[in-house]
């Protein structure tokens, strides 16, 4: 039996991806640009007052996590 909880998790993602008006690749661009010098570490996909985005983690220069949701 497949485990429901991570089965519900995976397809809820994919859904996200699939209705997101950008890639991951292009969230992790947008948001390298507004923190030069940054590294990202995590990107998931999310939602946001009902839009498919990306919730994306990174290091700034100031050696400080920053959380930015891009859609």
């Amino acid at each position: 039996m497949p485990d429901f909880e991570h089965v519900s998790r995976a397809a809820r993602d994919l859904t996200l991806v699939q209705t997101a008006s950008l890639t991951l690749r292009q969230a992790v661009d947008a948001v390298n640009q507004k923190v030069p010098g940054g590294f990202v570490y995590w990107a998931i996909p999310t939602i946001r007052d009902t839009r498919a985005g990306y919730g994306v983690y990174t290091l700034g220069a100031d050696n400080k996590a920053h959380y930015f949701f891009v859609s």
